[in-house]
């Protein structure tokens, strides 16, 4: 069984995904995109004082494009891919989303 015979959505609906993930991770690298950023955006301003912006957003940017690079390599390898990849791929994407709050949290900071 392959990753194909398990989606049931449109091929190009991953790939519109991908391209906003993609515009997503080039303002957050280059430190413009802190509004995107959930949580920071609705801090006080006290808070936000407390982290510095432009590592915050690369930390998040690096976060992204993992995620992105493995929407990509499942959109390329639908056919060939087993279903488990999902799994795999999933438990990816958790352990990064992991890495990046305890990295926001540690290296952003002032």
């Amino acid at each position: 069984m392959k990753l194909k015979d398990i989606t049931n959505g449109s091929d190009w609906m991953i790939w519109v995904m991908f391209a906003v993930f993609v515009l997503i991770i080039i303002l957050l690298l280059t430190g413009h995109g802190a509004n995107l950023i959930v949580g920071y955006n609705k801090a006080s301003p006290q808070k936000k004082e407390r982290h510095n912006e432009k590592k915050l957003c690369r930390v998040v940017g690096m976060g992204m494009l993992v995620i992105t690079l493995l929407i990509l390599i499942m959109a390329i390898g639908q056919n060939m891919l087993p279903t488990t990849m999902a799994y795999v791929f999933g438990a990816i994407i958790l352990l990064d989303c992991a890495g990046m709050m305890i990295l926001a949290n540690s290296i952003s900071k002032k």
